[in-house]
């Protein structure tokens, strides 16, 4: 589940119960990726919040 601000990305992975907080910006959501892509999750979720989900997605 990715929790959406403006500056930042709260991301909590499951069923592990990690954590992970990035910048809403070029950086944070290399950062990001790059860990959905080792994890490998089956689904991601995340909140439209008045676009500032764009970038993400």
């Amino acid at each position: 589940m990715i929790d959406v601000s403006k500056a930042q990305l709260d991301v909590a992975f499951r069923p592990s119960g990690k954590r992970l907080a990035v910048a809403n910006a070029s950086r944070g959501i290399a950062r990001l990726v790059t860990m959905l892509k080792t994890t490998a999750p089956r689904c991601v979720l995340l909140e439209a919040t008045g676009g500032y989900e764009l970038k993400l997605v």
